[in-house]
């Protein structure tokens, strides 16, 4: 299973510099931007060489409906190894980087997965009132 990270300008390099911060290069995980100046035709010249191996594959866009969502599924139509997700975010992409070597479900469950853990991944910050007490030590940050 490989995961092609692609997006509008620097999106794909962006994602790759955090998950490489966070969990070092992780060889099942292409990157290609879509920056100002390539054309579509060269966006599928990319994707078709990262499909020419015939493996299970998951396009991660940036946004639904963009030139580089359009392009994956373009490039992967008829391909059952191939699914298409956008707008999910880098909390999933981390949760599933680690298992892409052994990945034992399709192309269609990596898809599934991605979208419910960004679903899951995506929340508001709720501020409590707290109440200090005198006694409260916090002299080790906790």
């Amino acid at each position: 299973m490989k995961i092609v990270v692609t997006g509008h300008g620097e999106f794909a390099a962006g994602i790759k510099s955090t998950v490489e911060l966070l969990l070092g290069p992780i060889e099942e995980i292409k990157y290609v931007n879509f920056t100002a100046g390539t054309t579509e035709s060269e966006l599928d010249s990319k994707f078709k060489a990262i499909l020419a191996d015939g493996g299970k594959t998951v396009f991660f866009c940036d946004l639904f409906g963009g030139t580089p969502f359009k392009r994956s599924v373009v490039v992967s139509d008829g391909n059952s190894n191939a699914a298409v997700v956008a707008g999910c975010n880098i909390g999933a992409l981390i949760e599933v980087g680690m298992q892409l070597k052994a990945y034992p479900g399709s192309a269609a469950d990596m898809a599934a997965q991605l979208i419910e853990l960004s679903k899951a991944g995506t929340r508001s910050f709720v501020k409590q009132d707290i109440t200090l007490q005198p006694d409260d030590d916090f002299s080790d940050g906790i």
